[in-house]
């Protein structure tokens, strides 16, 4: 079911907190910019596949907590028979596979910084006990650096 099939009004807040504002596209359209009404910033929120466990996410946001190379999560909740993830936002960031489609391929150099900055948000995880299970440029997030311009 599409979030706007699931709202039943204006201003309907997932959890009583989140304010999906509009679609972000990926995970099958359901990733969403979200207003946090208790911090006043903006969010992503994602609803999280029905097969997936529990506190997998909520784990995964403890272990790799402040780690410079991964979005931070602030949230994992259920609200409304869903499973939902709320990570920071990161604005003007695009994913390597977009930036690729637009720019063609980064220079080697770029290729390695962002290697191992992939790199090293893996190791932090495998040293956790975790596996991200999904490594692709589809997945990885480059932030803009001081100019705008996304890392890269």
């Amino acid at each position: 079911m599409s979030l706007r099939a699931w709202t039943s009004g204006p201003g309907r807040l997932v959890a009583g907190r989140y304010e999906p504002l509009h679609r972000l596209g990926g995970a099958g359209g359901r990733v969403w910019l979200a207003l946090d009404h208790e911090r006043v910033v903006e969010v992503v929120l994602r609803e999280a596949a029905p097969a997936a466990p529990g506190g997998a996410a909520a784990h995964c946001a403890d272990v790799l907590r402040g780690h410079p190379h991964v979005v931070g999560v602030h949230d994992v909740l259920d609200d409304g028979g869903r499973r939902w993830t709320v990570t920071e936002y990161v604005a003007g960031a695009v994913h390597l596979r977009e930036l690729v489609a637009r720019r063609g391929p980064p220079a080697p150099a770029a290729v390695a910084r962002i290697g191992l900055a992939v790199l090293g948000a893996l190791t932090a995880g495998h040293a956790r006990g975790l596996v991200h299970g999904d490594v692709s440029a589809a997945n990885v997030l480059l932030a803009p650096d001081a100019t705008g311009a996304p890392h890269g």
